[in-house]
Order: structure tokens, then sequence, then C-alpha cells
């Protein structure tokens, strides 16, 4: 759903922008060039946010020991 939409949006937008350049061929490349530009950032953006966490918010969460569950239940 998401490709479609920004193929929706990005689409008529790099068209206007090859449109308004004097030569079709600068019209294309001016539209790679923000293409990649976006493209990039949008990866940089999803590799920062993917990054592990510290071990201070690891050390935070309760660990569930699987020896210690099952000499509870027995």
């Amino acid at each position: 759903m998401t490709r479609q939409i920004g193929s929706t949006v990005a689409i008529p937008i790099l068209s206007t922008l090859a449109a308004t350049q004097v030569t079709l061929l600068a019209g294309i490349h001016l539209a790679l060039i923000i293409d990649v530009l976006v493209s990039v950032s949008g990866v940089a953006l999803i590799w920062t946010g993917l990054q592990p966490r510290s071990d201070a918010t690891s050390r935070q969460r309760p660990s569930h020991d699987v020896a210690a569950a099952g000499s509870a239940l027995s």
C-alpha cells in the first residue's frame, strides 16, 4: 500500500519537475537526482531508526527464565 501511495504522489511531481526544464534530457536528469536524494534520505532515516537499543533499555525489561518457570510449575 505504501509503494502505491508513493508512486501515486511521486510520479506527477517528478514529471512536473522534468517538464519545467528546457530540454527533456535535463528534466529527466533533474527528476532522477531528486528521486535518488529522496530514496537515500529514506534509507538513512530507516537505518537510524533500526539501530539496536542501548543496554539501559534492555535492562528495564523483565527477563523470563525458562528454568525458573519450569520449577515453579512442578
